[in-house]
């Protein structure tokens, strides 16, 4: 280990010149590291569902010459790390990075957090063995951004439990909230009455003809 931090520490010092020091940036790309506001911004994004900020983010990083398979690595370290922010378990980072950290993780589900870190560690292991690194990446993330929600599984299976109930009950059924009213049947149209009023129309008196006597 004290090998490889001497030989990074060689490779920082070329990046430095007479004009330009050393800037975080420069480390955090010779470490194929992500900024702790652009991992926000994924997770962020990635509970919204926003596949489009997520992949644009990540094309930017693999433009800038990063392995997608650290890439993965290091969301799944954020990820891990949002799921210790909910256990209250210590966490490294600055401190404007552990205050977003502690609110974020209030908006994910413990269940739907361990799940991703699962799957953003098996992405990491796919890029490593793909031929194609960049588009498993990519792949792999498109997959997450449009994911079945723990939520949402769990409030279809507490409307099922419901129904449940109320078929084993007898309790009438009512209709679900967003559920359209059905439609009414056509009024059928009333033929107009051709029956003649006898109070507007005078009587006829026919008179008998005169007989000869």
């Amino acid at each position: 280990g004290l090998r490889d931090a001497l030989g990074l520490l060689d490779q920082a010092s070329l990046l430095a010149t007479s004009e330009k020091q050393v800037q975080l940036d420069d480390l955090l790309l010779l470490l194929g590291s992500v900024k702790e506001d652009v991992l926000l911004e994924f997770s962020k994004a990635i509970k919204e569902g926003s596949a489009e900020p997520v992949l644009q983010t990540a094309g930017g990083l693999l433009g800038e010459g990063r392995e997608p398979a650290l890439i993965a690595l290091e969301l799944s370290k954020h990820f891990l790390n949002l799921a210790k922010a909910q256990l209250k378990i210590p966490i490294l980072g600055s401190p404007s990075y552990l205050e977003a950290l502690s609110a974020q993780s209030q908006l994910f589900d413990k269940t739907e957090l361990a799940q991703m870190v699962e799957q953003l560690s098996a992405l990491e292991q796919s890029c490593r063995r793909s031929t194609q690194s960049a588009l498993t990446l990519e792949i792999g993330l498109l997959s997450i951004c449009h994911r079945l929600e723990i939520t949402e599984l769990k409030q279809l299976k507490d409307k099922v439990n419901d129904l449940e109930s109320r078929l084993s009950s007898g309790a009438p059924l009512h209709a679900m909230p967003n559920q359209r009213p059905a439609a009414r049947p056509p009024v059928a149209a009333q033929a107009p009455s051709h029956a003649p009023s006898h109070a507007s129309q005078p009587a006829a008196h026919a008179q008998a003809p005169a007989h000869p006597t």
